[in-house]
């Protein structure tokens, strides 16, 4: 016997909370939201809204953590929005040889439940709550990603329902070695393009996931904004040799010192308004390599370089004790810290409240130019 999903319609009191995800900025008003529990719930839902002509005119968007800050997916043209959350499982799926994640799960099921399971990892965001469905097909980019690559790397297949010819749904599976071209495209235009659809995602496949290491090496510092006021050279210092460190890291240029490689180590360069009081920075770090206190140590000292020493105002390091973005105060990570990969990444996995905002983010190829470190420091202050 066929099913109906779920429909949350505007007398539920569940209505209010589904038609909103994280960007509170953007709020949709549809008919209804359904609460797809499985492909064949997609499938249904798909048909009933290409059968209805008033929705002809109107948009039907997919939700899987809600993370989308734009209003791609929650506007006033929306007339449906499925919600895959409740698909949230991660497993080994023999039959495909690969491990399955659900679309709807998020960055925190897929790290416990491959790591707990088997040891392994996709490598992708640090917000626990990111859904799978949107973050991987965007490329899935995260903490580990510098010595992995991005998660697309390992999508062996996408299975997604589609509307071929605009009028039946139905599920497709797109594997990378599929024999019919047209699947092997749908399955490439899944491994990095994000910002749109081609139907409806419900499940991926990963081959040949890595394992993260055992340990990893972790630590949090601050500076002062009222001594980075006094010392605006050192401020933009600290932002032009962030971004030179990585073009040297990769280019294999530059002190002698970044040859000795960083691929392991990850960071976060907090560059808050003033009114937040300090500028942080979070690193991580394999830690099952000797030498990684001592290379932590080495980039620290290249990033401050003159913060503590020549005429005029010093600028003291200091313990990162506040929110700065998504992340919370980090007091006891002043202080370089050895954690297991599993636990650290509960660490450093939020997303921080909702909030009404406007977002932009781009990869960085090169180091900041004057003009931007000049830019970035009038803006903030």
């Amino acid at each position: 016997m066929t099913t109906q999903p779920i429909e949350v319609t505007a007398d539920d009191a569940r209505y209010d909370a589904l038609r909103r995800g994280f960007n509170q900025r953007w709020i949709a008003e549809p008919d209804y939201i359904v609460v797809a529990t499985s492909a064949d719930d997609v499938v249904a839902a798909l048909d009933k809204f290409l059968a209805d002509p008033a929705h002809v005119s109107r948009r039907l968007t997919v939700r899987s953590g809600g993370h989308c800050y734009e209003n791609f997916v929650s506007s006033a043209d929306v007339a449906v929005t499925i919600d895959v959350s409740q698909m949230n499982r991660a497993y080994f799926d023999p039959s495909m040889n690969a491990y399955c994640v659900e679309a709807g799960a998020t960055n925190w099921h897929s790290t416990t439940q491959l790591y707990r399971k088997a040891g392994r990892a996709l490598p992708g965001g640090s917000c626990y709550s990111v859904g799978s469905g949107g973050h991987i097909s965007g490329g899935g980019y995260g903490l580990l990603s510098r010595l992995f690559g991005l998660t697309v790397d390992y999508l062996y297949a996408v299975e997604v329902v589609t509307v071929a010819d605009g009028k039946k749904a139905k599920v497709t599976l797109a594997r990378k070695d599929s024999r019919d071209a047209a699947l092997r495209d749908l399955w490439w235009a899944h491994t990095g393009g994000g910002g749109g659809n081609f139907g409806v995602i419900t499940r991926y496949w990963f081959r040949d996931l890595p394992s993260p290491p055992a340990q990893v090496l972790l630590r949090s510092v601050a500076w002062e904004w009222k001594d980075l006021l006094k010392r605006p050279d050192l401020f933009k210092s600290l932002v032009r040799r962030y971004g030179q460190f990585f073009e040297h890291e990769q280019a294999g240029t530059g002190p002698d010192f970044i040859r000795r490689g960083y691929r392991d180590m990850f960071t976060l360069l907090k560059l808050t308004h003033v009114s937040n009081g300090k500028v942080g920075l979070i690193v991580q770090m394999d830690g099952t390599k000797k030498d990684s206190p001592d290379r932590l140590k080495a980039f620290l000292d290249h990033l401050t370089e003159g913060f503590a020493a020549g005429p005029g105002p010093h600028v003291a390091q200091t313990v990162l004790d506040r929110q700065m973005g998504e992340h919370s105060a980090q007091r006891e990570l002043f202080i370089p810290t050895l954690l297991p990969w599993l636990t650290a990444t509960q660490s450093l996995n939020e997303s921080g409240p909702n909030r009404c905002g406007k977002y932009k983010s781009a990869y960085h190829t090169k180091a900041f130019t004057e003009q931007q470190i000049d830019a970035i420091h009038h803006h903030l202050t």
